[in-house]
């Protein structure tokens, strides 16, 4: 008889770190950073609860998960914990403006089970934490841009392991029902990119579903389900050749593991668009007090080969499309001289013809020399940007951007991340409200549960 093979795979790696990881553990920044990807969610969740159709869906979430064990403060209505997941994380990716990656699929599913079980801060944060630690390893062992090629939405097919994991250890789990969940996480995702043709948010319902299968998941494996322990790695039939073929790498999924935390490569987007267009947004900031728009020739953008294919010719005919649209939100960038916000992203605009006859002007090309979608590099992927302005009177304009504001590299300040914060929830709660929210992340680690943070978010004026 062949003896089992007793060597860790990939899941149990992964799952033992969860299982060890402790407050005492995290680093002050590392900490500080949980709380501004928190902040983050609650705001975009908040205010991409108005948009009528996503509050359609969010509601036909809670519709189908009905319960009254956790609250789905984006809409200001109870549900089940999964439902709460599930309609937060919906409302959360409405704009496009949540911060790279994984969080819009994790936060809603922590605070979900977080509010359900009593649990406190200092447990949120080392959920969150646990989380995109695992996520971002997914990401790193898989080559996004092959993933993409292959019709899939990454961060869909990728996103119910961040959920998984932090309700695994907000569950208390040890390394054998966490290596379960990791494992029937693998089997959780989904994530085609049809929609992108046809302008539509499709992806909101992948990261909603991910969100609430991360919540269903923990409990199934604190029952005691169990998964294989190749879920990762089993040739032919784990997930990485089911979606990735053979361009992927186990190794990344142990990647510094206990050493480092990726989650300092957190990228905050301080313009609600598609990520690959902000180092084009920003490059037309840095020339738009250069130039008047009427007497531009030509504007010439040389980006990575994937930046390229998503955002370089894309027919805007939604609001959707112009956020995934560089000649679109370069166009705009120039005219109003400001970087990209939630305002300029309206039905209106996109049809504006000054707009759109500048951008007829953008011509956007695969750089080899930006391209670093290079397999086994750390997620997100660099996305820089070369841009030239031809003027129709001979001069001519350039600016090279390699890190976006907002980026692990570029990072933004606490007052910028503040400042979004506080935009996206103008009108919708009170100042004071929008101040006590502040607070409350920023104390978390002392909150002994979270309620006081739920019941002022779920407060509108």
């Amino acid at each position: 008889m062949k003896e089992k093979d007793l060597t860790p795979t990939a899941t149990e790696k992964l799952a033992d770190y969860v299982a060890r990881l402790n407050y005492e553990d995290l680093p002050e920044d590392v900490v500080g950073l949980a709380k501004s990807c928190l902040l983050d969610i609650l705001g975009c969740a908040i205010s991409g609860g108005v948009d009528e159709m996503t509050a359609r869906a969010a509601k036909g979430a809670v519709k189908c998960h009905s319960g009254g064990d956790a609250t789905a403060w984006a809409i200001c209505q109870r549900a089940s914990a999964p439902g709460a997941a599930m309609a937060n994380a919906i409302c959360a990716e409405t704009s496009d403006f949540t911060y790279a990656l994984g969080g819009t699929a994790i936060l809603p599913a922590v605070l979900a089970v977080a509010e359900k079980e009593g649990i406190g801060g200092r447990e949120v944060i080392v959920a969150i934490v646990a989380g995109h630690e695992v996520m971002w390893r997914i990401h790193k062992a898989v080559n996004q841009f092959s993933l993409q090629q292959r019709g899939f939405y990454p961060q869909g097919v990728c996103a119910s392991f961040g959920p998984a994991a932090a309700v695994a250890k907000l569950l208390g789990l040890d390394a054998k029902a966490t290596a379960s969940a990791i494992g029937l996480a693998a089997g959780a995702g989904i994530g085609i990119r049809a929609y992108a043709a046809e302008g539509l948010r499709t992806k909101q319902f992948y990261l909603g579903t991910a969100s609430a299968s991360g919540v269903t998941i923990g409990y199934l494996a604190q029952a005691g389900m169990p998964s294989a322990r190749l879920s990762l790695e089993a040739k032919g039939s784990g997930f990485f050749t089911t979606y990735a073929g053979t361009d992927y790498d186990v190794g990344g999924t142990s990647y510094k593991l206990g050493e480092e935390f990726l989650l300092r490569r957190t990228a905050f987007k301080l313009y609600p668009a598609c990520r690959y267009v902000h180092t084009s947004i920003d490059a037309a900031r840095r020339l738009a007090s250069l130039v008047k728009p009427q007497e531009v020739e030509r504007i010439e953008v040389r980006v990575p080969l994937m930046a390229a294919q998503v955002a370089g010719d894309r027919p805007v005919r939604s609001t959707y499309d112009a956020q995934f649209s560089i000649p679109w939100t370069v166009a705009v960038t120039l005219i109003d001289g400001t970087g990209l916000n939630g305002d300029q992203v309206s039905a209106t605009r996109i049809q504006d013809r000054q707009v759109l006859a500048l951008a007829q002007k953008v011509r956007v090309e695969a750089d080899p020399e930006l391209d670093r979608m290079l397999h086994g590099d750390l997620p997100p992927v660099v996305i820089s940007c070369r841009m030239r302005i031809l003027c129709r009177d001979g001069t001519e304009h350039s600016a090279l951007v390699e890190y976006a504001r907002g980026s692990a590299e570029n990072p933004p300040t606490k007052e910028e991340l503040h400042g979004k914060f506080e935009h996206l929830v103008e009108g919708l709660v009170s100042s004071a409200q929008a101040k006590k929210i502040e607070a409350l992340v920023e104390d978390l680690e002392h909150l002994g549960d979270i309620s006081s943070l739920i019941a002022t978010a779920s407060t509108r004026t």
